[in-house]
């Protein structure tokens, strides 16, 4: 009775898998989708914890007007865990005038430039290798490392809540770049830091708004909002990540590009 009910659970499972298993392929298979190119794939190389759902972000262009950003396909290799491939699709609207492309008018034949975030979910601590398809049939890298949680809470310092950052997507290489932080304070007990920490590595900025917590005081329910610009000074040209924590494990990712 026993090996007959298992038998009955391993065959439930291989119908539900296998159900799975189309519904994905069928998703990634309409005719309706294309798969478009990356610019840039990005993300912070170190700064997640174990406990972190772990953002990659990636810019690119869709072929024209007709086109909206799809859903991304994420590929675990068989071989290494380690091994994060992310195919992006462009879905085709439907839209009479995107019946036939070839006669679309001629403004919206260009280009449209697309954003968008990838989560790989909550990964084991270890370093990672996130591959993605770049134009002319390249192949972009990028390493992440994720660490062991030291804190019970998601956070591992006391970070404000931000709930907007801004900042032009296209800057003049003359200009510095300039990002407004936006958000909103919660108790009379704590405050944001003179200054706000900004950590670069290479064409990522890791923004770290942190709150300054007073102790010995009576702290009380205060709602009242924040605004902080910050300087990051003049760049070279070339696409440039803006990420900012905020309170929850949260983040917020901003990609921008510096002009010749």
């Amino acid at each position: 009775m026993r090996t007959h009910r298992r038998k009955i659970r391993v065959l439930l499972f291989l119908i539900l898998f296998s159900g799975l298993f189309n519904f994905v392929s069928s998703v990634f298979a309409s005719d309706d989708l294309i798969e478009v190119p990356a610019v840039v794939g990005m993300a912070p190389r170190v700064g997640f914890d174990d406990n972190d759902e772990v953002l990659f972000v990636l810019h690119g262009s869709l072929p024209n007007f007709c086109y909206e950003v799809g859903p991304t396909k994420v590929e675990r290799d068989p071989l290494s865990s380690a091994v994060i491939t992310l195919r992006q699709y462009a879905r085709k609207k439907a839209d009479k005038l995107c019946v036939e492309e070839a006669i679309l008018p001629a403004h919206m034949k260009f280009q449209v430039p697309y954003t968008t975030e990838v989560s790989l979910g909550r990964l084991s601590a270890g370093d990672y290798i996130v591959k993605y398809q770049k134009p002319a049939g390249q192949v972009g890298i990028r390493m992440l490392s994720v660490a062991v949680a030291t804190t019970l809470s998601i956070d591992t310092q006391p970070y404000a809540a931000t709930s907007n950052a801004m900042v032009s997507d296209m800057i003049n290489g003359l200009d510095e770049v300039k990002v407004t932080l936006n958000g909103i304070l919660t108790n009379s007990c704590s405050e944001l830091t003179d200054e706000i920490r900004i950590e670069r590595v290479d064409d990522v900025f890791v923004i770290l708004p942190v709150l300054n917590i007073k102790s010995g005081v009576f702290c009380a329910q205060y709602i009242r909002p924040f605004s902080r610009e910050l300087n990051l000074g003049r760049l070279p040209p070339g696409h440039y990540l803006a990420h900012v924590r905020s309170m929850n494990g949260k983040a917020i990712n901003r990609v921008f590009q510096v002009a010749k």
